[in-house]
């Protein structure tokens, strides 16, 4: 299965751009951030492991763009972590 092809291409980037706004946004919770790219890791929940191609690519938006931002919050040039 893809995890983006043409159909899919909108949801993946829409989901990409506000999971990076909101975890910049909501750098104070770290912890939290850190289980939901984890939850995220491990295959998601349920839902998103269903047949269905928009909540698979939604999913993997949700987290590389969680994933990019907390490698910004963490190793940027902020430093905000260290």
């Amino acid at each position: 299965m893809d995890i983006v092809n043409k159909t899919t291409q909108k949801h993946f980037t829409i989901a990409l751009a506000l999971s990076a706004i909101a975890s910049a946004a909501a750098y104070q919770w770290l912890v939290i951030l850190m289980a939901t790219w984890f939850l995220l890791l491990m295959g998601g929940v349920s839902l998103f492991r269903s047949a269905n191609q928009k909540f698979y690519s939604v999913m993997w938006g949700i987290f590389i763009g969680l994933t990019l931002t907390l490698a910004l919050l963490v190793f940027g040039p902020w430093e905000l972590y260290t």
